[in-house]
């Protein structure tokens, strides 16, 4: 069960995005830890894949509403955390090159 919990189902919100986040980090760190770098990098990568396909339903998260946050902060919020993580799997790819 190492591989991403449904692709079917849709992160269709803040909460959901953040849960399956540090799912997939947890798994990353303890591959990378345990010198699996190819599979803590495809962790890190689902992540970002995560975030873009959250970020193209952004507009209809009804937690958004509620909460009354600013959808354009949140996006660049999130494109930071991928440049973040994108960073990460260059260092880990130099380092064991």
């Amino acid at each position: 069960m190492g591989e991403h919990v449904n692709k079917d189902r849709s992160q269709s919100d803040l909460l959901s995005l953040i849960g399956q986040a540090i799912q997939s980090l947890q798994q990353s760190i303890d591959q990378l830890e345990s010198q699996k770098q190819a599979e803590g990098l495809r962790h890190l990568a689902q992540v970002i894949e995560d975030i873009d396909e959250y970020l193209v339903r952004l507009d209809e998260d009804p937690l958004l509403q509620l909460a009354a946050v600013d959808p354009s902060h949140l996006e660049r919020s999130l494109h930071r955390v991928q440049d973040d993580l994108g960073v990460v799997i260059d260092s880990v790819r130099e380092s064991v090159s």
